[in-house]
């Protein structure tokens, strides 16, 4: 009877998730296509818009699961209290913990596959994604493209686009030792990762040739420029491919172990990393913060709620997730601008959620 019953109400609660997943990844492929749509031009085409967001999807998925989660437990024992299966199922001597550990199940299950789509699949897909926009963005206007970072390599500052092995509009800018002097400036249409090293391919050199002056002041020594152009030619820089898609990816597409790296890498260059951390014990805690909610989710059907109407616990659940993820940001911003501990923000809305559905299942 118990494994008929695990099986009944657990795939109810599991059919119940995906379907909310399904609706909200929907819903957050549309947000996104609309944002895409803006940027159309002779180069990204409505074609690249469509690919680059379809990449996109995967990692919607992994930022929709707690809520999809949270949902999916109202919505899949909310049918079954409806029908009066739940008082059934206590009468015949199943306890609420019995109850409450067969709905808990699945959302484990996809709690634990979900960790692992962030950490292998979400990355790769959204490599692939700003790749598609990378390339057709990429052209002589390297500094006017929206899709580009910046990277400090010694006394170069260089600004590039692309992912993996691939860069698009490679701009240096080598300055003197004590960079209040522009020495030169050099822009490559792309650059490949070999087993060698960089390459840069179709590219121009302007180097700026100071006349000897006995002024200190610069302005009385203007330069002449010397370009040259290239085919191809070895690139020398500290760049290379895993520190690239640290740099090029949102931070919230990083896998942990990346955000980890790529945390320590800043702190002991004395560069800002509280995003960094933040964002990676989110990720750490997201387990947590999905049984946090579904105990939540789960006590509206044991509690007051329990008799009311599958529209009236939609409302409240939505209601809900809203003031979870307000809360949420809020003291994520707040570890930003105070500089606390990002483990006590992360900590606090987990501590909540859970300590409100503990104490909502107890008092029922």
């Amino acid at each position: 009877m118990l494994r008929r019953l695990n099986r009944y109400l657990g795939r109810t609660v599991l059919f119940a998730t995906l379907g909310t997943l399904c609706i909200l990844v929907f819903l957050h492929y549309l947000s996104i296509l609309v944002s895409e749509l803006r940027n159309l031009d002779d180069a990204y085409t409505l074609s690249n818009v469509f690919v680059h967001s379809l990449w996109l999807i995967p990692g919607a998925i992994y930022e929709n699961l707690t809520f999809a989660a949270f949902l999916g437990c109202v919505i899949g024992l909310g049918q079954h209290a409806n029908a009066n299966e739940l008082v059934i199922v206590r009468a015949a001597g199943v306890s609420g913990r019995r109850v409450v550990w067969i709905a808990m199940r699945p959302i484990l299950a996809l709690t634990f596959l979900g960790v692992l789509w962030g950490e292998y699949v979400t990355p790769l897909t959204t490599q692939l994604a700003e790749g598609v926009k990378a390339s057709a963005t990429a052209d002589n206007r390297a500094l006017d493209s929206e899709v580009g970072v910046w990277y400090l390599d010694n006394n170069a500052f260089q600004f590039f686009s692309g992912l993996n092995r691939k860069l698009y509009g490679v701009t240096t800018y080598q300055f003197a030792e004590d960079r209040k002097r522009l020495l030169s400036s050099s822009f490559a249409k792309e650059a490949t990762y070999y087993a060698d090293g960089w390459r840069l391919e179709e590219g121009r050199d302007s180097r700026f040739v100071f006349p000897e002056s006995t002024s200190t002041e610069l302005n009385d020594a203007l330069p002449y420029v010397e370009q040259q152009r290239f085919t191809s030619r070895h690139w020398e820089t500290q760049l290379t491919p895993t520190l690239l898609n640290d740099l090029v990816l949102p931070v919230e597409a990083l896998s942990i172990r990346s955000l980890y790296r790529y945390a320590r890498d800043r702190d002991a260059q004395g560069l800002e990393s509280n995003e960094l951390w933040l964002t990676f014990w989110q990720k750490i805690s997201q387990p947590l913060v999905v049984v946090g909610l579904a105990l939540v989710g789960i006590s509206f059907i044991f509690g007051s709620l329990r008799e009311s109407t599958m529209g009236f616990r939609l409302t409240i659940a939505v209601t809900v997730g809203i003031v979870f993820t307000v809360l949420q940001d809020f003291a994520a911003a707040s570890s930003l601008v105070f500089g606390f501990s990002a483990l006590i923000a992360v900590a606090i809305p987990i501590m909540f959620s859970a300590s409100i559905g503990l104490w909502m299942l107890r008092s029922r």
